[in-house]
């Protein structure tokens, strides 16, 4: 029935008493309240009475729930209730029963008896404790009005508090309400208590709470290590066993180890190890082999030397402290120095023994404690002296997956000796595989796969491996519904695949029609493993187009955020395999690889940053992807690697930020990483690729202004220039590539020439490797660039041997030495040995090349020869116009530049400019003016200038009207682009109809800002078309009427004399006008005729007397 209510009665004036009536159901009308609680007390206690030794029932919990809510009943009477439920709860059974009606029990947690909250927090932690009704307790969640309790002023209440919720921390769920109640606020006043069971269950939340990563971090937070640590002396033994359970737990994660070492826990482990207490000693083993776990905490726990008290304890008669110090005596191992202090504390010899034992967890962290003494060279042989391997190929066989496991690993780490796989394999191993493979046991099955990769990752068992043709099987388990077992297999197949007949039978055994289902595995050694088959088959070019036709990149770069770093490095190892080929590598970048990088570089594994070097390097090998990897900034992780105390690693470094700095923001960012401090030691390296990839990268910071003066500040030339002997053809390459780009600089030309690079160009040029022969011709060219090393060039009579290989098979030697030819032509006399190594036999042939480069600097050596006069006539002889002119619509503006520039050039012979003019040239300057290119403008200027020069050509230049293109031109941001135009428009005025249009274009409004122009040559450049304009009566009285004389007169104080005799010109002809006249006297010229009259400057006093 409900509770407190009564079943009808007759009316009467006195309420009957009766004990088979349920609850209180005496009449408040006939006695008083004290009377009340009297009766229902003694009820309670005679119901209390009559239960005894009968199980507790739904009925009689329906009853104490009544009594429990009721105003009416005395707080006294609900304490011998809570205590009667207290009882009950202990037997699990029973809590069930009672985990029914939770809810009355949470309202008592507000009472104000201090008996009544304490028994209530004491039933909470009594049904917690049990699994199966610890979720009930958490459903009515209680945590808040608990946490509220462990402020209460009683400390049994406190304590009643704590018990409960450290009891409802061992659950997940219960943990994440704890924490969310805000309960770890009270940690660090109770950890202080007077109260010892306070300290004790305060240990045990947090213990508790540090168990799951969920609340782990919020326990970090409230940094309790340090009173943990100082509980770890307190004077009673359940608090200290609790702080070393907490300080285990919090230990799990690396912040956490390393707060427990920081807190100086470990100073107390020597005499914790020595308790009589064994949670105690169990607990301390515990921290000691997770703080050991971590690297960056492992010496702490070295240093204090435990392995001697932790190898007493294996022989300890509790076999959890015996697991525990196995466990802690694995972790010590990792590290060499760990494993050899774990050596000489002669735990080997509690090995055979342990390997015997029947705890199963004693077997596996013995098994690991070998496994992990055997991974070190120097402690290996320690294990295979004691000759194991017998007893541990016994093991195989053994039903327990930890157990084969943990055997495997240890034979698999043994097998990493010569003499220990021999053992190995004596011991019969390899009789036990076929067997083990097919067995129904899925730890079998997985342990074997792990042994069999290890054997097979040896040279001298391998051929013993592949004898009993294990292939087959192992890829059979590839399809089988247990990751373990798949992890195995593939385990196996990745070492398997390291070797070339190895890879071929993987592949013919159909293995990749699983990668791609094993790259997505939910197992983290499969995924790592399943990456490591598809680098091992990716290693060999036999087998790669196999592997890159599964398409693996999307599922490779995706590898690459696992929160494993084994797998990490087996992506990394695949993509740089897959990635030499072309295609797979767009596929990589699309994938979103380069992200990454950068991540990857600064890896503390040195696999993922060899890797991750490749993979920089090979995308960057190709234009197509090199500009994504750029964009990542990769350069200074890059150049960090450079120091790296491995070979392969800096090659790979080396060669990635040479193929980086092809991009100019690439070099920029290479070169402010600091990658120039390495480069002389580089260039001394031992290793060949590192020497060869070092002058790339040479070459390529110095391809850029923004970066050459930087390589050229390192003085590498002579150390370059010794490579040029080097016996290795690709090196030689890289230092010619390397010299060409540093001669661009012209301290780094003279560096280059004073180093002897000249020594070896004769025989360079002869050079059997192409790549050679063409750099070879850009070092010329460079060098030929500047006056003051081109005679040093011109010296040593290069022009025979390039005009040579102008017929050379590969057109990239052609251009190189074409370009070389056209700086060479820049001297007179370097000009006139060209022509005389009969260059010019080979201009039409090359003009029309299908090659831009090759187009483009032969119209700029045709330009060259064409500049001196002595060289001028050989050029318009073999009548290179027609070819030119019909290059005016090439696709290239490089090459219209360059025709443009030969046109301009050989239109200064009287001859030329005819033939410049007959092959129709001047159809194309309107849209030559037009150019977006500032030098096809500035070129088409100076080439309608050259034609105008000659009243011969004049007229056809007037006919075509360009007068306004280049009055447009006058407001160009380009100055030589207005110069030209200028000098143009000066000539095409000598014509009277052209100085007409130039009048009519405008050109007028432009005079007052180009005579002040900061330019030079503008300012010579406008007075003489000043002079042009005001040469004929018609146009006189337009430049009169802008009043140019103030500007033009005090030009003739001008420091340069060009534009002295200029304004002298334009002064000259102004003043035929009166008016004009009239404007020169008054703009003050009279003032400086003495000092005209005077000038040491023959043109100036001719232009004055004008």
């Amino acid at each position: 029935m409900p509770p407190l209510t009564r079943q009808r009665t007759p009316q009467s004036l006195h309420s009957e008493w009766s004990r088979s009536s349920l609850g209180a159901t005496i009449s408040i009308h006939a006695l008083a309240k004290p009377l009340m609680k009297v009766m229902y007390h003694r009820a309670v206690l005679d119901l209390i009475k009559r239960q005894q030794g009968i199980p507790l029932s739904a009925e009689t919990m329906q009853i104490y729930e009544g009594y429990l809510g009721s105003k009416y009943v005395a707080e006294t009477t609900k304490t011998f209730i809570l205590g009667e439920i207290l009882k009950r709860a202990l037997v699990e059974a029973q809590a069930h029963v009672i985990s029914d009606f939770l809810g009355s029990y949470d309202i008592q947690l507000d009472s104000k008896n201090v008996v009544v909250r304490r028994c209530t927090t004491d039933i909470l932690a009594r049904l917690a404790f049990h699994s199966s009704t610890c979720g009930a307790v958490i459903a009515v969640q209680p945590c808040a009005r608990l946490t509220a309790l462990l402020g209460d002023g009683n400390v049994d209440v406190v304590e009643g508090a704590c018990h409960a919720l450290s009891q409802i921390a061992r659950d997940l769920d219960g943990a994440r309400a704890v924490v969310e109640a805000g309960a770890l606020d009270f940690i660090p006043e109770l950890l202080e208590s007077t109260n010892v069971a306070v300290r004790k269950w305060t240990t045990l939340i947090l213990a508790h709470l540090a168990f799951d990563s969920s609340t782990w971090g919020a326990v970090v937070a409230i940094q309790p290590c340090a009173r943990l640590t100082a509980l770890l002396g307190d004077g009673n033994v359940d608090v200290v066993e609790g702080a070393c359970h907490a300080l285990s737990q919090i230990a799990h994660d690396l912040d956490g180890a390393r707060a427990v070492v920081e807190a100086g826990a470990l100073d107390f482990i020597p005499e914790l190890l020595k308790s009589t207490n064994v949670a105690v000693r169990k607990w301390t083993t515990s921290i000691l082999g997770k703080v050991a776990f971590d690297s960056s905490t492992w010496g702490a726990v070295v240093a204090i030397q435990p392995s001697t008290q932790l190898v007493a304890l294996l022989r300890d008669d509790n076999v959890d402290v015996v697991e525990a110090a196995c466990y802690a005596l694995s972790q010590i191992a990792c590290d060499l120095d760990g494993a050899r202090a774990v050596v000489e504390a002669g735990a080997l010899e509690f090995i055979p023994e342990l390997l015997e034992s029947t705890n199963v967890a004693v077997q596996q962290w013995t098994t690991s404690i070998l496994g992990k003494v055997a991974f070190h060279s120097s402690t290996r042989e320690a294990v295979v002296a004691i000759q194991l391997s017998t007893r541990l190929v016994a093991l195989l066989g053994d039903n327990n997956v930890d157990i084969v496991e943990g055997a495997c690993y240890a034979l698999s780490q043994i097998a990493c000796d010569l003499y220990g796989a021999r053992a190995v394999v004596e011991a019969g191993v390899l009789d036990f595989i076929p067997e083990l493979l097919e067995s129904t046991n899925v730890a079998v099955r997985k342990s074997t796969s792990w042994l069999l990769a290890q054997l097979a990752f040896d040279l001298w068992t391998q051929g013993a491996v592949v004898a009993i043709q294990p292939c087959a099987r192992l890829i059979a388990l590839l399809g089988n519904g247990n990751v373990d077992v798949v992890e195995g297999a593939c385990y196996a197949l990745a070492h398997i695949s390291h070797d070339l007949d190895g890879a071929r039978a993987v592949v013919g055994a159909g293995a990749l029609d699983f990668i791609p289902e094993l790259l997505e595995s939910t197992s983290v050694e499969v995924r790592r493993w399943a990456s490591c088959i598809v680098a091992g088959l990716g290693f060999h070019s036999l087998t790669r187009r196999a592997v890159v036709a599964i398409q693996p990149s999307t599922q490779l770069v995706a590898l690459l955020r696992d929160d494993n770093v084994d797998v990490v490095e087996g992506a990394c190892y695949a993509l740089s395999q897959i990635t030499r080929d072309l295609d797979s590598a767009r596929a990589v970048v699309e994938a979103g690889v380069p992200k990454f990088i950068p991540k990857l570089l600064e890896s503390t594994n040195v696999a993922v940053r060899h890797w991750t070097s490749r993979i920089v390097a090979e995308l960057g090998l190709h234009s197509l992807t090199r500009r994504a990897v750029v964009a990542i900034q990769p350069s200074t992780r890059l150049v960090a690697l450079l120091g790296d105390s491995n070979g392969d690693i800096v090659e790979g470094a080396c060669y990635a930020l040479a193929r980086i700095s092809r991009d100019l923001d690439g070099a920029r960012a290479v070169m402010q990483a600091g990658a120039l401090d390495f480069i002389p030691e580089l260039l001394e390296s031992t290793k060949v690729a590192v020497r060869k990839w070092t002058s790339w990268l040479l070459a390529q910071l110095a391809f850029d202004s923004s970066t050459r003066g930087a390589v050229v500040a390192i003085q590498p030339s002579t150390q370059l220039v010794a490579l040029l002997r080097d016996s290795n053809m690709d090196v030689v390459e890289g230092a010619c590539y390397a010299l060409s780009k540093i001669s661009w600089d012209l301290d780094g030309a003279r560096a280059v020439v004073e180093a002897g690079a000249l020594d070896f160009i004769p025989e360079l040029l002869e050079s059997t490797n192409v790549a050679v022969r063409k750099w070879t011709s850009w070092l010329l060219a460079q060098l030929a660039f500047d006056l003051s090393t081109r005679g040093a060039v011109v010296a040593i009579q290069p022009s025979t041997q390039l005009v040579a290989l102008l017929r050379d098979g590969n057109v990239d030697v052609v251009e190189g030495a074409c370009y070389a030819l056209s700086k060479i032509s820049w001297d007179l006399d370097g000009a006139r040995a060209v022509v005389e190594a009969g260059v010019l036999d080979f201009i039409p042939e090359l003009l029309e090349s299908t090659n831009v480069a090759v187009r483009k600097w032969t119209s700029w050596l045709l330009a060259q020869l064409a500049f001196d006069l002595s060289t001028q006539g050989a050029v318009v002889a073999i009548q290179p116009s027609t070819q030119l002119v019909a290059l005016l619509r090439d696709g290239n503006v490089g090459v219209v530049e360059g025709v443009c520039y030969a046109l301009s050039q050989i239109a200064c012979d009287l001859d030329g400019a005819r033939a410049v003019v007959e092959a129709g040239v001047l159809d194309f300057i309107p849209e030559l003016l037009e150019s977006t290119d500032v030098a096809v403008r500035e070129r088409t200027s100076w080439l309608l200038a050259q034609l105008a020069f000659d009243s011969s050509t004049r007229g056809a230049v007037v006919a075509i009207q360009p007068s306004t293109q280049l009055v447009a031109l006058l407001r160009d941001s380009n100055m030589d682009v207005v110069e030209g135009a200028c000098y143009a428009l000066a000539r095409i005025s000598r014509d009277l109809d052209g100085a007409r249009a130039v009048v009519e274009a405008g050109a007028l409004d432009f005079i007052p800002e180009l005579l002040e122009s900061t330019n030079v040559a503008v300012r010579k450049s406008t007075s003489w078309l000043l002079a042009q304009l005001a040469f004929d009566l018609s146009t006189r009285g337009a430049v009169v009427a802008i009043q140019p004389t103030t500007r033009l007169v005090a030009l003739l104080r001008d420091s340069n004399v060009d534009v002295v005799e200029g304004a002298c010109y334009a002064l000259s002809q102004i003043a035929r006008d009166l008016d004009g006249a009239t404007a020169v006297v008054e703009a003050g010229t009279l003032d400086l005729v003495a000092e005209l009259i005077e000038s040491p400057q023959a043109d100036v006093r001719r232009s004055f007397f004008w």
